[in-house]
């Protein structure tokens, strides 16, 4: 139906309109003010993506740890829906390998003895755990993938809603953390980007062009893997041959191999490469 202004255009015009369909707006929905909101925070450690999805509660003037949360007791680790770990890939976490996945975060405070953050595959909440209006914490302990024991650390100040971290603390490792109120504990995720990297370029089902291999062959170089460097540029040579990037970085290679006159002549290929057939890589380097 046409509205009131089209018409009235199209009527002082005395010409056709054309009417332009619009997106439909989506309904209005009231949104109250949750007592502990959804949070998300997502962290790449090396190439590895590291996600935790959790509820954020509020210390609203109580004492939180062992009397809100008691000692001794598996607590969910956020409020409403359990707080959820995914690994992109498998990881290392205290000398354990955890396969990529989703897995739930519970944490056990405890008054004296260090508090156990526990990784859990058991695909429960914290309340799945129950039985008979106990928790059934030995079934807790028998989901975990990894039982961390950590000392946590007292903070001066209060900190009001519960925030989880994930920090970057290397390419091959993250540390994740949780600080509520006056207390924060940490765990450390160890990645290994350099294996997954080498699986994915073996992969056949993952295309890849000139520049894929030119990147890994750079970064395998970077690590002294001359073996997969040299494989991984050849190939980018055979996909785009005479061009100065790949035969330049192959010059390298050759180079710390020790075969110096041949570098020389690997080299000299890539200027000419590079000066017939000027791009940005080449533009670049040669101002160097």
């Amino acid at each position: 139906m046409l509205t009131m202004s089209i018409l009235f255009h199209t009527l002082s015009c005395g010409k056709k309109s054309t009417v332009v369909p619009t997106t439909p707006v989506a309904e209005k929905k009231i949104r109250v003010p949750a007592s502990s909101p959804e949070a998300r925070v997502s962290q790449v450690i090396g190439v590895t993506r590291v996600s935790i999805s959790y509820g954020s509660p509020a210390v609203k003037g109580r004492n939180v740890f062992g009397d809100l949360e008691p000692y001794g007791k598996a607590w969910r680790a956020g409020a409403n829906a359990p707080t959820k770990i995914t690994f992109e890939d498998d990881v290392v976490i205290d000398q354990t390998k955890v396969p990529a996945g989703d897995y739930i975060i519970f944490v056990t405070p405890n008054e004296s003895t260090p508090w156990k953050v526990h990784i859990n595959s058991g695909g429960k909440t914290i309340f799945g755990y129950n039985t008979e209006g106990k928790q059934d914490y030995d079934a807790i302990l028998a989901g975990d993938v990894v039982t961390l024991d950590i000392k946590p650390t007292t903070t001066s100040g209060s900190k009001e809603r519960l925030d989880y971290t994930v920090e970057p603390l290397s390419e091959t490792q993250g540390r994740v953390s949780l600080h509520w109120h006056n207390i924060v504990l940490s765990f450390d995720v160890v990645t290994d980007p350099q294996s997954i990297l080498l699986a994915d370029m073996l992969d056949p089902k993952i295309k890849k062009d000139s520049r894929d291999y030119i990147r890994a062959s750079n970064y395998f170089k970077g690590k002294k893997d001359n073996a997969h460097a040299h494989q991984f540029i050849d190939a980018s040579i055979k996909m785009q041959p005479d061009y100065f990037w790949n035969t330049w970085i192959k010059a390298q290679l050759i180079q710390a191999d020790g075969d110096s006159p041949t570098a020389i002549d690997m080299l000299r290929k890539a200027i000419s490469y590079g000066e017939s057939k000027p791009d940005n890589a080449y533009n670049f380097f040669k101002g160097q």
